[in-house]
């Protein structure tokens, strides 16, 4: 094991690429303290001791109004937004022609409205439009901003899928659907799931694909490590904190070719996202949360036509606990700069101690 870490340390110094097979030989590596320098060093020579944070108010569409949820979202946002991402979903009985109306409403917001879609989304709006992938991205790219997000890339393997998320787009077509993107010059981001049984041969096999389109493409912004909380009895516990720092660093490690690697405090400990700092993370993005994973699946998160609120009070209540001005202070806190960013990667004016 020493030989590996000096190893990969070499590679590191020297800004060389790290093999799969070492990769796999890191996530059997315990001393998370040795891990935490390796990261550091990948981590400080991009951004020194900038901390990026997504500023950003997130709001999830279930159907409602288009103008009516506007309205609402404008009125509760906190006075100093810059910028309004919102989760969407394609629904039972939606077409793209419905779909493109509401995109005329969003972008007429006077709060500047980004559209967070999943590739899932895409394939079925392609389907609905009876467009080509390249086509449908061009005209969502001139109607709207947009980021494609990782949410439903869970984890690339077949066995993994059919067992927790069978309904789920294939990795095939969520790698092709990122890649048109990117050729349509549309950045995204990328992420895993882990839990807290490890399987290192199926998350090396994951980061392998990603990195290698990213190699292809350079078109992947950020990738975000996402704590997955399964009903089977076998991974009832959630990832530990030790499981989600070192998961974080391989990945600073192993994907080179990407700019940020993203940590949530919305899904876990919060705590824990800004220790990640110090072992290869870069931003902090809240809007990442457990309810996002196959949220198309999931009957229970799509509301009906017209509901309103469009945030219940648990959902407020959780907003207001990550909040953007608690997030800067625990960055400071966390001695690193905090740097504001939007959603496309824009840095914003950082905030000095």
């Amino acid at each position: 094991m020493e030989k590996l870490l000096h190893r990969v340390r070499r590679f590191v110094e020297r800004g060389e690429r790290i093999s799969p097979d070492d990769c796999r030989r890191l996530f059997e590596v315990n001393d998370l303290n040795v891990l935490s320098k390796l990261g550091r060093i990948m981590r400080e020579r991009r951004y020194g001791l900038d901390a990026h944070f997504r500023a950003i108010e997130t709001y999830r569409y279930r159907g409602e109004h288009p103008e009516l949820f506007i309205s609402e979202a404008e009125t509760i946002a906190p006075e100093d937004t810059v910028e309004l991402l919102l989760k969407i979903e394609w629904g039972a009985g939606d077409t793209w022609e419905g779909w493109r109306e509401r995109f005329v409403a969003f972008s007429s917001a006077s709060i500047p409205v980004t559209l967070s879609l999943t590739s899932s989304f895409i394939a079925r709006a392609a389907e609905g439009a009876n467009k080509g992938i390249p086509d449908l991205l061009s005209e969502l790219r001139d109607a709207i901003p947009i980021q494609i997000s990782g949410r439903d890339g869970l984890l690339f393997n077949d066995e993994w899928r059919a067992r927790h998320a069978p309904d789920s787009i294939s990795p095939e077509r969520w790698l092709a659907m990122h890649q048109r993107a990117h050729e349509a010059g549309i950045r995204t981001d990328a992420g895993m799931v882990y839990h807290s049984a490890w399987n290192p041969d199926f998350y090396v096999a994951h980061l392998d694909m990603i990195r290698s389109l990213q190699q292809k493409t350079e078109g992947f912004l950020s990738f975000t490590p996402m704590e997955w909380y399964d009903s089977d009895a076998r991974f009832l516990t959630a990832p530990t904190a030790s499981t989600t720092l070192k998961g974080i660093t391989i990945a600073r490690l192993f994907l080179d070719n990407i700019p940020h690697i993203v940590v949530s405090p919305g899904m876990g400990d919060p705590e824990t996202s800004y220790v990640a700092l110090s072992y290869g993370a870069d931003t902090i993005d809240r809007s990442v949360r457990p309810d996002d994973l196959l949220i198309e699946t999931n009957p229970l998160t799509m509301g009906t036509s017209g509901e309103l609120p469009i945030l219940s009070e648990a959902e407020q209540g959780k907003e207001k606990r990550l909040d953007l001005g608690m997030i800067e202070t625990r960055i400071l806190e966390a001695r690193f700069r905090p740097v504001p960013v939007l959603s496309n990667g824009e840095q914003l004016q950082p905030i000095d101690p």
